[in-house]
């Protein structure tokens, strides 16, 4: 039980996760999004740790779903997905994440607690920040026109 007291003090302790570095930002986040089911600034807060190019993508997102909304207007960070999100596999806050950087660019290997699960976050710094770099597939294509009707065959 002392044991558990000083990890807990300790984590305590630590400093608040900064996106000064890839590991930090990837940690606010995380932490961001495990909140949004309960706060939905936390999803403003998640969306302000993407980068450039998601940030573009779920702008246009928002425009199209604002257009179809009858007059609802949508912020990009409300195109993630608010209470729907969780990870694919436990891993420790501390000890389970490993960064390496590349210049401008870095990775996040995150291990998982149980059956050596793992992931690879890709992240950029973007004007002296890290952000995380989340693919947003584009938006699916409208469906098409209903083409003219045929003309009845002649009957035989």
């Amino acid at each position: 039980m002392v044991c558990a007291a000083a990890v807990s003090a300790l984590a305590a302790c630590a400093p608040a996760p900064s996106d000064e570095t890839p590991l930090g930002a990837l940690r606010m986040f995380l932490r961001a999004m495990e909140r949004s089911s309960d706060d939905a600034r936390a999803l403003e807060e998640a969306y302000a740790l993407l980068d450039s190019e998601a940030r573009a993508a779920l702008t246009l997102r928002a425009r199209d779903a604002s257009a179809l909304a009858n007059g609802r207007e949508f912020a990009p960070w409300e195109m993630l997905a608010q209470g729907r999100y969780r990870v694919r596999f436990p891993y420790a806050e501390f000890g389970s994440m490993r960064e390496a950087i590349d210049g401008e660019r870095a990775t996040v290997t995150v291990v998982g607690t149980e059956g050596g699960s793992r992931a690879e976050v890709p992240l950029v710094r973007e004007d002296g920040h890290w952000r995380v770099v989340l693919r947003v597939p584009p938006p699916p294509a409208p469906p098409a026109a209903p083409s003219e009707p045929q003309p009845a065959a002649p009957p035989p």
